[in-house]
């Protein structure tokens, strides 16, 4: 998942001073996962005639790259935290789904039958 920016990565293009690259933990900044992202899907959802909600998001031909307001991260945290305004009614959806497809993992996760 791509995370908030790596703000040394982004604001110096420091790429070395982005611990989870040092030790391999991922190939690829935030942003340019961002902007591989955007590359890809921006031009299809445009091309279906869907609106993105932010007015900000335009492809800078100067740069190669995407610009776009950066999202509100406390409310993302917020969310997926389950503290969200519609958390409670996620959660019990989630378990109702859970619950009636309970079959399907029994069936599947069975111990085969001998011949």
């Amino acid at each position: 998942m791509v995370g908030a920016a790596d703000a040394d990565a982004r604001t110096t293009g420091d790429r070395a001073k982005d611990r989870d690259l040092h030790w391999r933990i991922k190939a690829k900044t935030s942003e340019e996962l961002r902007q591989e992202f955007l590359s890809i899907y921006v031009p299809r959802i445009m091309e279906l005639g869907l609106t993105l909600p932010d007015p900000e998001l335009r492809y800078d031909e100067a740069t190669g790259e995407w610009r776009y307001s950066e999202p509100d991260w406390q409310e993302l945290r917020t969310v997926v935290t389950n503290h969200g305004p519609r958390s409670e009614e996620r959660l019990a959806f989630r378990q109702l789904t859970w619950d009636d497809t309970r079959w399907v993992r029994d069936t599947v996760l069975a111990a085969p039958r001998a011949a």
